[in-house]
């Protein structure tokens, strides 16, 4: 019986290297991409949030006979319904903006106002994060809200 040699079996240093270089490029591209998809996650949920409460303001004005009003709070992020107490704080990474009619204004709070025939006095919501938005639209004569573009 005869010994064989048998040549060393493994990994060189230099293919060790070029597969963690390989590793390293492939997760220098994919951990952005999950990273924008959790902001693009969270700015739709927080835009459904919106979306819930004025619709909740809305039926509560149609079911009350009375006026509801649902109020942003720009500086702070938040938003309730006045005179349900109900108060929303918005992702801090994200930035709301609104247009609303004049006399709901007050400085850096707007308010969007439901009356008890379903109609409002209208605006739009818009969140802004990760360069993306998410626009809420109400409309004043319906009081119809949707999502915008």
């Amino acid at each position: 019986m005869s010994a064989q040699l048998h040549p060393a079996e493994g990994y060189t240093l230099l293919e060790m290297l070029v597969v963690l270089g390989l590793l390293g490029l492939i997760l220098s591209i994919t951990v952005p991409w999950s990273f924008q998809g959790m902001q693009s996650r969270k700015l739709n949920e927080q835009g459904r949030m919106i979306i819930t409460m004025l619709k909740t303001a809305r039926t509560e004005a149609i079911v009350k006979n009375k006026e509801s009003v649902v109020e942003a709070d720009l500086t702070r992020n938040l938003i309730s319904i006045r005179e349900g107490g109900e108060q929303h704080a918005l992702d801090k990474k994200l930035t709301l903006k609104m247009l609303t009619a004049r006399q709901e204004a007050v400085g850096e709070k707007g308010a969007i106002r439901f009356f008890a025939n379903g109609s409002s006095t209208g605006g739009m919501m818009i969140l802004q994060g990760g360069g993306r938005s998410v626009e809420v639209h109400v409309d004043w004569l319906t009081g119809k809200i949707s999502r915008g573009p």
